[in-house]
């Protein structure tokens, strides 16, 4: 009962705009009261109210449709509510109305013209396809009244006649029948819609299983002939689902000659495939009584016999075999009846005793697929035991081959199928199969070893299985390594150890194929059970191939190995670059660095012990001396390359390599042994010459200063010292015995410098050129003689001392650089350098602007003496980028007293150089410079250690071998703790710092990998366990008679990693691969 409700106009006009905690506005509340709105809403209220939203989205809309209140629908929409709001859940008030079946609600909602009678809510759902959905018939009469569009699709392809079928609702379906004819549309046209994937009323109708709407459809005329996408018609989606009622009325009603029976989809099915493909036995013996053709083919040639066999449909199997199917139907890979069958597990137990005695089936024992295998060996393959049970005392032959040479018992082998190797080598002749080879020249055994099957192939060594090479030489040792199966290798090997050395054609090992595959286990193994080491034809060991391959955890697995130093020692000793170590170098060098950890020993003493030491191994960084004579070509030529190892990790940049330990201890032990004595008695040399030289400049530049005179030879006294003339030609040296040896001094070591220049163009030949520091030797030397020359004949010309001051200068420069070879020194030198480069790259920067200011400033300013000149004027410029600017002689007072002549445009040019030259460009400068630092401070580790490198190799190619192994040493001892050197070696040294003592820093790794190793042997043991229980399992359920699943079907028993394993090799590259990626880059 309607409540009557009193107020004032404003305090109405107030509550209209207040919501509750729920989000209901007052008119939301008043609808869901069933209170008179006309009492209590103003006349013209604020459209926002009306069409206010609460927590779900609803407006008072939606709730006075929801709650049935036609009225109050009407007076909403008369003060101007929108009845196109969709709600929270995608709902106009006219979907809410529809769904609920409340006619008069959605007459109301008609009455406005504004109102959307399709409008769309969720996927596209008009109201009318919401009425359709819940049989709402009352409803979808007032919106078709009102134009709503039957012919609308949803977002999802339907139409609401579709809906409707989908949803059974027959009194609905019925009424839009009914209404479209009404309006002229013909009942055919209108069952015929169609939605995305081409289905038709009636197609939609089968898959929704309503019985009742197909016969409604099949009256009104839908044709059982209509085909969607994939071209299935009615008829096939009923034979699929086995509905034997839908066939029977679709054939009642509009097929009485059965044509729809040789229908094909896009398969070229007929309806009797799909209902024997999915086991519907008694739909087809039905549609075989209703004259559906037996043995039809589809697009792979499987008749519905064998369609129904590949599927293990076994009831229609046998239904067709008793109505009389072909058995002898082959599909497109050649398969006929037997072959899908003995696949699929069938065995006697699905056809019955008298299946195998039809001669027609004994017939299909010996057919071939496309691929000559027969049904033995597809049962032998899947490992169906019942169904090879069932074979072989049919006198099925175990000897007929397939097009790739092999045998029932290949298959079995190389599947793992255990008890089928079983019943084929308990057969007659069965044990001449065991040691026949396929096309490849491979064995059962060979094919069990490939893919692991340990226990087969412990069955095939029990009887008699012999050691054969397939056609590349391979054993099944070979093939276990191939594929890295570390237990099917430690069986052969505890029953034939000879295999563990045998070569296969091209001179792999064992050994050699585990690594280019890269199975770490397998390798550790095989090396833990003494495998020899030796090179393949291409002359690679098994660790150049893990390398080549890059196989990182197969060569640290090696190199961690106690036959390490066996492993990196053995290589073609002719070809350096086919070392170990050059490889590792060059591909993985994080593993040399673990290479060299291992070079390292040290005592086990507190670190803090004067008594704590640490040795240094450096057989791996180079040829033991004693063979490096031998190593001679057959040119006579000594291939032996000094300190191959470290010129390795100089060209590819190996930074970390080099200043490993090892490597300083190692170039510090070649230092202190011959390297430092050689470049001291060079550098002594060098100073024979720098030492007079400067002598020379220092007591020359005196005598010229003080006016000597060559003619007397006396001096003016204290008190009469004449000034210098400087139009006078210089002056020459007194001929005493001190300047004549000095001279002297000087001329030998140039000589003797251009002849050491001219001795290295002949052994460096165009390398020489490209090294810039030969250019200044050169400059060097000529300018000493030029100086010297003239000083000894006494025609000394004022060129003469342009000479020497070049002399003297690139002298002490060329001495500076002999430091780079020094630590103490050398990475300052080398940054002096790496900033000079850089200079030498902006100096184009400079000579321009330089060149602009320059002349700028000539042409302003040519009465100034700073700039009277273009090369005064240049030089001038470059001294005030500097910051000599001297502006007050040469800017300010000539400005002050009006001595410029364009003042204005002088003072603008001058800002713009101050902006541009002093602050930006040196700036700049200062930047790059930073830059450079720290760029050099990262690099000048690797190009000190690189000049001492190639010191060091040119000098062991020059001294005699007898004087390397008097001074070279293959391992050295050192104590950190004690003072063993004095002061002037240690500021020479190389190498000088102090390094950390290693601790143990692999730790926790180490840990690691102990626990890693307990819980793999945990593993094995549980799997050993599970394995004996299995055994046991099946032996009381053989005592019981129990026939088991596993008895009937071997089914896919092979292990995951098993698996994985042989998708690995089935896709694995080259090993070549990487070489070529390699060099690619």
């Amino acid at each position: 009962m309607r409540t009557s409700i009193i107020g004032i106009h404003t305090t109405a006009c107030a509550l209209c705009e207040r919501s509750d905690p729920t989000g209901l506005s007052p008119p939301a509340h008043l609808v869901r009261n069933e209170t008179e709105l006309s009492l209590c809403i103003p006349s013209r209220p604020p459209r926002a109210v009306l069409n206010v939203t609460d927590d779900e989205g609803d407006t008072p809309l939606h709730v006075a449709a929801g709650s049935g209140q036609a009225e109050a629908v009407r007076l909403l929409l008369v003060l101007g509510a929108n009845p196109n709001v969709l709600n929270l859940a995608q709902k106009a008030p006219l979907h809410v109305a529809s769904e609920l079946d409340l006619s008069d609600t959605v007459e109301a909602l008609m009455s406005q013209a504004r109102t959307d009678v399709d409008i769309e809510g969720v996927h596209g759902m008009t109201p009318v396809m919401v009425a359709c959905s819940f049989d709402h018939p009352r409803s979808i009469a007032v919106l078709m009244d009102h134009g709503a569009r039957m012919c609308k699709k949803s977002q999802l392809g339907f139409f609401p006649l579709h809906i409707a079928v989908m949803a059974g609702s027959t009194k609905s379906f019925q009424f839009m029948l009914r209404k479209a004819e009404e309006k002229g549309y013909m009942k055919e046209t209108i069952l015929n819609y169609a939605d995305k994937s081409q289905n038709s009323t009636l197609h939609i109708a089968v898959h929704a299983g309503h019985l009742g709407i197909i016969r409604i459809c099949l009256q009104s005329g839908a044709r059982i002939d209509a085909k969607q996408n994939d071209e299935s018609t009615p008829v096939h989606l009923a034979c699929a689902q086995g509905a034997m009622d839908m066939v029977q009325l679709m054939f009642s009603m509009q097929d009485p000659q059965r044509e729809s029976l040789k229908l094909r989809d896009a398969e070229e099915q007929t309806p009797l495939h799909k209902a024997a493909m999915f086991d519907h036995y008694e739909l087809v013996e039905y549609l075989v009584r209703e004259g559906a053709e037996l043995d039809s083919l589809d697009r792979e040639k499987r008749s519905p016999c064998l369609l129904a066999t590949m599927r293990g449909a076994w009831r229609t199997v046998t239904t067709l075999l008793s109505l009389g199917a072909n058995v002898s139907i082959q599909d497109i890979k050649g398969r006929n009846f037997l072959h899908v069958a003995v696949s699929q597990g069938g065995w006697l137990g699905n056809f019955g005793k008298d299946i195998f005695q039809r001669e027609d089936i004994k017939a299909l024992l010996e057919d071939k697929d496309t691929e000559g295998c027969t049904p033995l060996h597809y049962a032998s393959k899947y490992g169906t035991i019942e169904a090879l049970g069932g074979v072989l005392p049919l006198q099925a032959s175990i000897h007929l081959k397939s097009k790739a040479n092999k045998s029932p018992l290949h298959f079995a082998a190389e599947y793992g199928r255990l008890n089928s190797c079983a019943q084929l080598l308990r057969t007659a002749r069965g044990s001449k199969l065991m040691n026949e080879g396929d096309g490849d020249g491979l064995t059962a055994l060979h094919l069990a070893a490939s893919n692991g099957h340990t226990r087969v192939v412990q069955l095939l060594l029990s009887r008699g299985a012999l050691l054969l090479r397939d056609h590349q030489g391979r054993t099944s040792l070979h093939w276990a390594a191939v594929g890295g199966y570390t237990q099917t290798i430690k069986l052969l090997l505890e029953t034939h150890r000879n295999l563990l050395n045998k070569t296969e054609e091209g001179g792999h090992t064992a050994l050699h194929l585990c690594g280019r595959e890269g199975h770490a286990a397998t390798a550790r193994l095989l090396l833990d059970e003494g495998a020899e080491l030796m090179l393949n034809a291409e002359g690679f060991s098994c660790l150049n191939e893990a390398i080549l391959n890059g196989h990182a955890d197969v060569v640290l697995t090696m190199v961690t190995h106690q036959r390490c130093n066996e492993l990196m020692t053995y290589f073609q000793k002719e070809d350096t670059t086919r070392s170990p170590m050059f490889q590792l170098i060059n591909h993985m060098p994080d593993i040399c660095k673990v290479v060299l950890d291992r070079c390292r020993e040290e005592s086990s003493v507190d670190r803090n012990s004067k008594e704590y030491w640490q040795t240094y191994n450096f057989h791996l960084l180079q040829c033991p001396i004693n063979k490096r004579d031998t190593l001679k070509a057959e040119n006579g030529k000594n291939l032996y390359e000094p300190l191959f190892s470290m010129n390795a990790m100089v060209r590819f940049n190996r930074v970390n390599l080099l200043t490993h330990p090892v490597c300083e201890q190692f170039l510090k032990m070649k230092w202190l042994s011959y390297g430092m004595k050689i470049y001291s008695l060079n550098l002594l040399v060098y100073m024979l010459g720098l030492v007079p030289l400067t002598y020379l400049v220092a007591s020359s530049t005196a005598d010229m200063h003080h006016g000597h005179d060559q003619h007397n030879g006396t001096t003016g006294g204290h008190g009469n010292t004449s000034a210098v003339d400087y139009n006078m030609p210089f002056k020459t040296f007194q001929r005493n015995k001190m300047n004549l040896t000095a001279m002297t001094m000087v001329l030998c070591t140039s000589v003797l410098g251009m002849i050491k220049e001219i001795i290295q163009i002949v052994q460096l030949a165009g390398k020489y050129f490209v090294e810039l520091t030969n250019l200044l030797e050169w400059v060097l030397y000529s300018s000493c003689v030029v100086f010297v020359v003239p000083m000894m004949t006494g025609n000394a010309e004022a060129w003469t001392w342009s000479a020497g001051a070049v002399a003297v200068f690139l002298a002490w420069v060329n001495f500076l650089l002999y430091f780079r070879r020094f630590e103490f020194a050398g990475i300052y030198v080398v940054m002096l350098l790496e900033i000079l480069r850089t200079l030498c790259h902006i100096v184009t920067i400079f000579f321009f602007l330089l060149l602009a200011f320059g002349l700028s400033f000539y042409v302003l300013m040519s009465r100034q003496v700073a700039f009277n000149t273009v090369s005064v004027s240049l030089m001038q410029a470059f001294v005030m980028m500097l910051g000599e600017m001297q502006y007050t002689d040469n800017f300010l007072t000539p400005f002050i007293n009006q001595q410029l002549p364009f003042p204005e445009l002088t003072c603008v040019m001058l800002v713009v150089f101050l902006i541009l030259m002093p602050i930006l460009l040196m700036n700049l400068m200062i930047g790059l410079a930073v830059g450079d630092i720290a760029e050099v401070q990262r690099n000048a580790c690797l190009k000190r250690i690189a000049m001492q490198v190639e010191l060091h190799t040119e000098l062991e190619k020059k001294l005699p071998s007898w004087l390397l192994q008097c001074v070279d040493q293959v391992s050295i001892t050192v104590y950190p703790n004690k003072c063993r050197r004095s002061m002037l070696v240690s500021i020479f040294s190389f190498g000088n710092r102090n390094m950390d003592v290693p601790g143990n820093e692999n730790v926790p790794y180490q840990q690691l990998e102990m626990e890693m190793q307990k819980q793999k042997y945990r593993l094995k043991d549980i799997s050993q366990a599970l394995q004996r229980q299995q055994e046991l399992l099946k032996l009381v359920v053989q005592k019981m008679e129990i026939v088991s699943e596993a008895e009937r079907d071997e089914g896919d028993d092979v292990p995951s990693y098993s698996l994985a394993k042989r998708r690995l090799l089935s896709t694995r590259r080259s090993r070549w691969d990487s070489v070529i990626a390699a060099i690619k880059k």
